[in-house]
């Protein structure tokens, strides 16, 4: 009866992983075709009231060092 029990849940934890596995892999590929609705900054931004606004840009028109345009507020600028 133990055994049967244990056989069940471990069929739904592993039928809940595959899940997981199999979803991950459709929003990737849906985000391949579709451009995300909103980032996660985004939100925290527009919970706390702030505007927020999207321009996209094209690949081609970005620079190639990503740390030339200000970097981040709470590291201390690099060193090269």
């Amino acid at each position: 009866m133990i055994g049967r029990m244990i056989k069940t849940v471990l069929g739904w934890l592993a039928g809940l992983v595959a899940a997981l596995v199999v979803l991950s892999f459709a929003w990737v590929v849906l985000y391949r075709f579709v451009p995300p609705p909103i980032t996660w900054l985004q939100a925290r931004d527009a919970i706390n009231g702030q505007h927020v606004e999207r321009e996209w840009v094209p690949l081609t028109a970005m620079t190639a060092g990503g740390d030339r345009g200000g970097g981040c507020q709470f590291l201390p600028p690099h060193r090269h």
